[in-house]
């Protein structure tokens, strides 16, 4: 579960860059 959280946030973070 952590580990598809952290990847949801990096996606997140990947679109806003």
């Amino acid at each position: 579960m952590s580990t598809f959280a952290l990847l949801l946030l990096c996606a997140q973070a990947c679109l806003i860059q």
